[in-house]
């Protein structure tokens, strides 16, 4: 029996924090005995197979969002179980950092356009672009907000990804 560690869940470049992992041990004269984690580091072995890094324990990679089977094999205080297949499976998710929101920092102006007859050159003096506007996209930033809780501001708004949301191309 396995009792899953504090945390399960994870995002790509996290480590993986095998802290409150139990495990059953029932051994062939039908004796039982609980290991925790915790305290016994050393004895647990973790194997996730093209998603963790074997040597830092660092998730490095998935297809987003996929629950994944974490290998752990318990090789006892001293190593003496190493050579044994003592071991279990027991789920986990790693997820793909992605953008979930971005937020306007600064509007992009408006430069070169004709209202009510009068021609308008440099800033707008409009609070929202009207039909015939020309937009000059480098003024505007935005921060990227990301789904893991990480964000990066200065995103310049002259960019072809920003353009193709903006035109209804993406």
């Amino acid at each position: 029996t396995v009792y899953l560690p504090d945390d399960t869940s994870y995002f790509v470049g996290q480590t993986f924090d095998p802290s409150g992992l139990r495990v059953n041990l029932i051994y062939n004269n039908g004796t039982e005995t609980t290991v925790d984690y915790d305290g016994n580091q050393q004895a647990f072995r973790f194997t996730l197979t093209n998603y963790m890094d074997p040597e830092t324990h660092e998730f490095t990679g998935t297809s987003g969002g996929s629950t994944v089977q974490m290998s752990v094999r318990y090789v006892g205080a001293n190593g003496e179980y190493a050579d044994s297949a003592i071991g279990t499976t027991f789920p986990v998710q790693i997820w793909t950092v992605a953008c979930k929101e971005i937020r306007l920092e600064k509007a992009p102006v408006t430069v070169g356009f004709k209202h009510l007859g009068d021609e308008y050159v440099g800033a707008s003096p409009l609070t929202e672009a009207v039909v015939g506007d020309s937009i000059d996209w480098s003024t505007g930033s935005f921060t990227a907000i990301n789904n893991d809780g990480t964000y990066e501001e200065g995103y310049s708004m002259d960019r072809d990804d920003v353009h193709l949301y903006v035109n209804g191309t993406a």
